[in-house]
């Protein structure tokens, strides 16, 4: 930003920042005193309000921003869902058992709780029903860390790293992705890109209301909410979860599919950002 800002002002050259996220120090290489968590704290609050505008990614971000005086469009993330394929054979759903899928990196349980996620599939399970959580990107050895190194649920898959190209086959492949997380601002001022490509795909999300996603999941519409982010909350909506029926089921695909199309692909926004853009001209 530095460079950037100096470059700018030479040439009379307007600049807009793309600001996605309030970043957490545990979260990031050397932690809170760290000169990576630093660096992103001096742009947050420094080096960015000095910009001459600014796209926010929530309504958190938005908000703080626009006490600056500048300019702020807000803009969710955006997939190019229209062209995004989801399979007929993923359409319909199977009231026969329950498949939620997790993909991403938990931090260590620090952002995603993905330890409460898999103990809730315990409970789920031990009570008799079909359920199967798999999870995309940490590694079995990674997972039983986040547990105190029990043994992982019978209906839970670790199936590793996938690239990129093969996300949406997987998510569509899930009854649900399960998103939960405690909310502090870091939850609050970012927004999670797994739940865009979750609704691109036609799948459903259940998930605890942190950042904007109230504004996009409604219950037994896009998917189903948790109250809060507690394991006896997330149970009791896995519970609701293994009870639907495959109309249900089929009908929360389509409106996840729908919301998507509305609210996340790139050419909803591509007027806004213009109109935004043009007071530069």
């Amino acid at each position: 930003m530095i460079h950037l800002q100096q470059w700018c002002r030479r040439n009379d050259v307007p600049l807009i920042v793309d600001v996605v996220d309030w970043y957490n120090g545990s979260y990031v290489r050397g932690g809170y005193f760290g000169p990576l968590h630093v660096s992103m704290k001096l742009a947050l609050h420094y080096y960015y309000p000095r910009c001459d505008g600014i796209v926010a990614i929530s309504s958190y971000l938005e908000s703080h921003y626009r006490r600056t005086g500048k300019p702020v469009l807000r803009v969710p993330p955006t997939l190019d869902v229209k062209n995004l394929t989801v399979q007929a054979r993923h359409r319909t759903g199977d009231s026969s058992g329950l498949t939620l899928a997790y993909a991403g990196n938990p931090h260590g349980n620090k952002k995603d709780l993905l330890a409460t996620v898999i103990e809730a599939v315990r409970r789920v399970e031990d009570e008799g029903a079909s359920i199967e959580l798999r999870i995309y990107g940490p590694t079995v050895d990674e997972v039983r860390h986040l547990l105190g190194r029990r043994a992982l649920p019978k209906g839970v898959r670790c199936l590793g790293r996938l690239p990129q190209p093969e996300v949406a086959d997987a998510l569509q492949e899930a009854d649900f992705t399960v998103l939960v997380r405690r909310s502090e601002r870091a939850t609050e001022a970012g927004f999670s890109t797994k739940f865009c490509e979750s609704l691109a795909s036609g799948t459903p999300v259940i998930a605890n209301l942190t950042s904007d996603l109230g504004k996009y999941l409604h219950h037994n519409l896009e998917g189903l909410v948790c109250r809060d982010h507690t394991l006896a909350e997330v149970t009791e909506v896995f519970r609701a979860a293994v009870r639907l029926s495959t109309a249900q089921r089929s009908l929360m695909r389509q409106a996840a599919r729908s919301r998507a199309l509305e609210s996340f692909d790139y050419r909803a926004y591509a007027e806004p950002l213009g109109a935004f853009l043009r007071q530069w001209d």
